[in-house]
């Protein structure tokens, strides 16, 4: 499992792009989305859903190094 901080990051870099996108140009925008989901941030939302899991199912957080 990859670093939650990372993964958060991976996403919100992503996602930006795609709303900076949208404003001058929507279909590129949902175009970059779905590329980046399919190939990047999707990924890491996987890893965080696990993760969260993991937190749900033993009531805490891990320390990460």
């Amino acid at each position: 499992m990859g670093d939650d901080l990372d993964d958060l990051s991976d996403l919100v870099k992503d996602l930006s792009e795609a709303v900076q996108l949208a404003a001058t140009d929507l279909a590129g925008s949902l175009s970059w989305l779905r590329f980046t989901a399919d190939t990047h941030w999707g990924y890491h939302a996987d890893d965080l859903i696990r993760h969260l899991n993991f937190v749900v199912a033993y009531g805490a957080a891990t320390e990460q190094d």
